[in-house]
């Protein structure tokens, strides 16, 4: 991935994010998301194929994923991550699913909720995303008294 050590460690290590995308109208929406890494740096998301985020970005694959500490993090940071999603064949979306990691979130899945969505990826129901990290901003810390 892109970015500095700081940024890399950060993104593997939080898994609470919002991708970024824009409307047909060319307006921008935020999609909370939980994010996972690949071996390579990329980022992933799975969703549903019928998803507006699906539908966005894959009418305008420039994107954005502004990844974040916990609500509850007495520290907060964030990190901006923009460059090309690509929704990947169903095959290679499992396979790069299975492979990635997570931050603290996908730790604490339940095992029902990770076999759902094994589930939905083998019968396309969900598509798994990847984001290749082509700008890196961060870790930002906001202003005192923000």
């Amino acid at each position: 991935m892109a970015g500095s050590e700081e940024a890399r460690s950060f993104v593997a290590s939080h898994s609470r994010s919002f991708l970024l995308t824009r409307r047909d109208s060319g307006a921008p929406t935020g999609h909370p998301m939980t994010l996972r890494v690949s071996s390579a740096g990329d980022l992933l998301f799975n969703t549903y194929r019928a998803s507006a985020k699906a539908r966005n970005l894959i009418r305008r694959p420039q994107v954005s994923c502004l990844v974040t500490t916990g609500t509850d993090d007495p520290d907060p940071r964030w990190v901006l991550v923009s460059g090309t999603a690509e929704v990947l064949d169903r095959d290679e979306g499992i396979r790069a699913w299975s492979t990635s990691t997570g931050g603290p979130a996908v730790a604490v899945r339940s095992p029902v909720v990770g076999d759902t969505v094994q589930a939905r990826l083998a019968d396309g129901k969900r598509i798994v995303v990847r984001l290749r990290p082509e700008r890196v901003i961060g870790p930002i810390r906001p202003a005192r008294g923000s």
